[in-house]
């Protein structure tokens, strides 16, 4: 399906586009840590090691960093999180399913009913960070993260309550990086829901733009709200628009039943620029105008392609870095044989 005439200033069509400011630091994220999941004996590489550890829970897709010295027990029969502990401090984190169809404001407050002196750390849409004393008087840092009306994620750090007790550094740094997992076909990577949002849309492909693919993208948490309404300005005209997904600047990742060879002949040589990403060597073509720029980065995954574009604006000459940090945890799985 064709959307628009071939977008020959895709780029271009940003650049005036209404309230969109450069994308703010990403947390550091745990994409590079070792991974908790892939060691063939978690538990003792936890208790002998002196890094941090990456966990990832494949069904509700979020990750967070495990403290030195933490060492899993068993895990859940329904494999919703894990719980570690280190002494007398515990992380706890676990996914559930919305099943009496909360809002976000029900389910903090739920969380709130068994906390005393509670101290809110940030209160947003998405996202909801306090600290405060449980029952037992020990202390509790709490974040609660829904990446959808279906699904809660929250990750929970207790210890005993002590004036300048060290734990309460250990417990920031493991609630920093709680992420969540964004899968698009073959690729996954890790977002902050506080600052983006996944979407699905359609990307067009150059160098014609008439072959259509969907994607799944992710762009910036308050301009996703603003999906649908006609408050929008895209391109030069100045005219405002509904606001769409596929012209907002962000990354969207797709998948093509076309080979990565197919896709380079299309292209003169002097456009084609050789990139790595993620572990795959492929290509990239880029484009820029006004201060705004789009590229598309072609990889292999087996005999077919995994396509990543991202649009992108300038804030004072200098590119957004939010989705540098995300394309940096990028993973590809290997594409099934006959699978499609």
């Amino acid at each position: 399906m064709r959307l628009l005439p071939p977008l020959l200033t895709a780029a271009a069509a940003l650049a005036a586009c209404s309230g969109q400011s450069s994308d703010p630091q990403p947390r550091a994220t745990p994409g590079a840590m070792p991974t908790a999941e892939a060691s063939p004996d978690p538990v003792q590489a936890q208790r002998t090691g002196d890094e941090w550890v990456d966990y990832r829970n494949a069904r509700f897709d979020f990750a967070i960093e495990v403290p030195p010295g933490f060492v899993a027990t068993d895990p859940p029969a329904n494999d919703d999180g894990r719980v570690f502990r280190n002494g007398d401090a515990t992380l706890r984190v676990f996914g559930s399913n919305n099943a009496f169809g909360r809002g976000f404001e029900q389910q903090v407050a739920a969380v709130r009913e068994g906390l005393q002196d509670v101290s809110v750390v940030n209160d947003g849409v998405a996202v909801w960070r306090a600290t405060g004393t449980d029952a037992d008087g020990a202390r509790v840092h709490v974040l609660l993260l829904r990446p959808d009306d279906q699904r809660l994620v929250t990750a929970r750090f207790s210890h005993p309550s002590r004036p300048g007790s060290p734990w309460e550094q250990t417990a920031g740094r493991a609630l920093d990086s709680m992420m969540l997992v964004g899968r698009a076909g073959l690729a996954s990577f890790l977002y902050d829901p506080e600052r983006h949002a996944l979407v699905d849309t359609e990307i067009q492909l150059p160098p014609s733009y008439e072959e259509t693919l969907d994607a799944t993208k992710l762009i910036r948490r308050d301009r996703a709200a603003q999906l649908g309404q006609r408050n929008c300005s895209y391109g030069e005209s100045g005219l405002t628009q509904r606001c769409e997904a596929r012209m907002e600047p962000g990354l969207a990742i797709a998948i093509s039943d076309t080979p990565v060879a197919t896709f380079r002949s299309r292209f003169p040589s002097g456009r084609i620029e050789e990139a790595d990403l993620a572990g795959r060597s492929g290509f990239r073509i880029t484009q820029g105008a006004e201060g705004s720029g789009s590229s598309w980065t072609f990889l292999p995954a087996g005999d077919r392609t995994l396509i990543v574009e991202r649009l992108w604006r300038h804030q004072g000459g200098e590119p957004t870095t939010a989705m540098m940090g995300v394309l940096r945890t990028l993973q590809i799985e290997p594409d099934p044989v006959g699978v499609r």
